[in-house]
């Protein structure tokens, strides 16, 4: 038996044709929605795939096969590709790929679209999402930018980082991502544990796998730092998080 990490998001897409349709499933759920052309249905989560051959009885509940696909690129350690391959997931698991029918509670026909594993964001900062459009800070160098939008991260709650986690990590989903890592720092008055409960809370609406590295920072303006007192902490307290 042999195991992968692959994403179940999958992004398949027609070659010259502006259609992208995105399948979600999620552990012990499968769902199955027709998409006409330039449609967007939202997917999620990763999954381990295992390369056995399927067990031909009955399928159980909650089976999905993706039959017909033109490709399946596996991003596996050969960059293997496989043509017209059979996907089958059960319970929320990858348990065939291959050129092999096989029978499922819900059937997707991929025809003409290519398979393969979803994209991760390494690097975020999806509090600033809200704030990206300012027309004043535009074309200002990066302390200055900094230190005027520090003035209004001061005033970061769970619900501004809730929404703004929902549209960066929504936006990372329609563009294939499936897995966001979000280093964030901003902590206004020391509220660490409910802005990052925010922000897991968008990812669980959402139905994307998020990891968060909680940053800091520990000098203010009075200490020749740029952001106000309000989102500084000293080194204990960091510690202590």
């Amino acid at each position: 038996e042999r195991f992968y990490q692959l994403p179940v998001t999958v992004r398949l897409q027609v070659f010259g044709i502006p259609k992208i349709l995105w399948l979600s499933v999620t552990a012990g759920f499968s769902l199955f929605l027709p998409a006409p052309e330039e449609t967007m249905i939202l997917i999620s989560v990763l999954i381990p795939v295992q390369t056995t051959k399927p067990n031909r009885r009955k399928q159980s509940m909650n089976s999905l096969l993706i039959k017909n696909t033109s490709a399946v690129i596996t991003c596996d350690s050969k960059d293997t590709i496989m043509e017209h391959a059979n996907i089958l997931i059960n319970n929320g698991v990858i348990s065939y790929i291959g050129p092999e029918a096989q029978t499922a509670d819900e059937t997707l026909d991929a025809s003409g679209y290519l398979v393969y594993p979803g994209l991760i964001n390494t690097h975020h900062h999806l509090y600033q999402t809200f704030s990206r459009n300012l027309p004043q800070v535009q074309n200002m160098e990066l302390f200055d930018w900094l230190t005027t939008l520090y003035e209004i991260w001061k005033n970061l709650d769970q619900d501004v980082i809730y929404h703004s986690s929902i549209t960066g990590m929504g936006e990372l989903l329609k563009t294939g991502c499936t897995t966001c890592f979000d280093h964030h720092y901003v902590f206004p008055d020391g509220n660490s544990d409910a802005l990052l409960d925010a922000q897991f809370s968008a990812a669980k609406d959402l139905g994307i796998r998020m990891y968060a590295s909680r940053g800091s920072m520990d000098l203010s303006k009075k200490d020749g730092g740029l952001p106000p007192d309000s989102v500084v902490q000293n080194v204990e307290e960091i510690l202590r998080k």
